[in-house]
């Protein structure tokens, strides 16, 4: 027997995302330190439900450099590893947001550069805030009332596969 979706109630799982599992991850992030410009906070508020097949996906739209974050940024010389098209430009961006200020008379753009210059030398350890809020989501039983409210509506155990990254 095929699982029509149009019977089941989402209500009550958008409303454990968004009052539970959201704010969760947000307040991860900004744990972390990770609130510049804000954008990539506000990104979690774009998660996407799907359905194929019989299986319920939820996914979150984060911005390009989020999995820098989150695992980090190994050196690399600037022609091979991880590309970076326009890190001077970002860094500044970044420093603006900060409200950061270069030492002395150096400009924006020079104390710019010379960050990305480190950063290709030496890279960054990642902070694995994403991977970390998932699992808090786990330990405080966020996923367990979401299938235990799939369970409820359609009679039969669910199982709930959390695959963060």
């Amino acid at each position: 027997m095929a699982l029509d979706s149009r019977q089941i109630d989402l209500t009550s799982v958008y409303e454990i995302i968004e009052t539970k599992i959201i704010p969760t991850l947000k307040d991860e992030y900004e744990r972390d330190g990770r609130k510049a410009s804000g954008d990539l906070i506000r990104s979690l508020d774009n998660f996407v439900m799907d359905y194929d097949n019989g299986v319920y996906t939820m996914s979150l739209n984060l911005p390009i450099y989020w999995r820098s974050l989150e695992y980090g940024r190994p050196p690399t010389d600037g022609h091979t590893g991880i590309r970076w098209h326009n890190p001077t430009k970002d860094i500044e961006q970044w420093l603006v947001s900060k409200h950061i200020t270069p030492p002395g008379r150096m400009s924006l753009r020079s104390f710019a550069f010379i960050i990305a210059r480190k950063i290709n030398q030496m890279g960054f350890a990642g902070k694995a805030s994403l991977q970390r809020s998932i699992s808090l989501c786990d330990s405080r039983g966020y996923f367990n009332d979401i299938e235990s409210d799939l369970a409820t509506q359609l009679m039969r155990p669910v199982i709930m596969d959390v695959d963060a990254l």
